[in-house]
């Protein structure tokens, strides 16, 4: 929803029931720039192809991605943002690295990927996508440079009487 606000034109929401496995599949992602995973990522420390993505709130077998089914999507994404808790946490693999999440995306395609290593809470991530966004597709600043403002507009939040980064 965060960057359906700033783009509308451009953006195709998955929310709620509608993000499943089928509805992802039955989407072509590689036409996609963009994609971002607003959901609880599961790490698995000791079989890390259980780790994947919560898609809805619906139980069912088809709201959960696994890494396997991550991998074998086709993607050519700029970016793909996981704003969920931990989604950058994983296993530490001799001669490979760590086997994540982001690992998964970036055997699908994904040119850069940005998760969390650690729990985040949504009132400050309510905050950060938004600005992310905004530096990121208004002001067109490099991804890096979009988060490092994004992260310290939040930081400030207090200090600025809660102005926008973008008035």
């Amino acid at each position: 929803n965060y960057i359906q606000h700033i783009s509308p034109d451009n953006v195709t929401a998955l929310t709620r029931d509608k993000a499943t496995k089928m509805s992802l599949q039955n989407t072509t992602l590689s036409d996609f720039q963009i994609l971002h995973f607003a959901t609880h990522g599961i790490a698995n420390s000791y079989q890390p192809s259980l780790g994947g993505l919560v898609l809805s709130n619906v139980s069912t077998n088809d709201n959960l991605l696994l890494s396997p089914e991550i991998i074998n999507l086709t993607l050519n994404a700029d970016l793909v943002m996981l704003s969920g808790c931990e989604t950058a946490a994983g296993k530490l693999i001799n001669g490979e690295g760590v086997f994540s999440l982001s690992r998964s995306f970036f055997a699908a395609g994904a040119k850069r990927v940005v998760a969390s290593l650690w729990p985040v809470k949504d009132d400050a991530t309510a905050k950060l996508m938004p600005a992310f966004y905004r530096y990121l597709l208004i002001e067109k600043l490099p991804i890096e440079e979009a988060l490092q403002k994004a992260k310290l507009y939040v930081k400030n939040f207090k200090r600025n009487n809660h102005q926008k980064p973008w008035k």
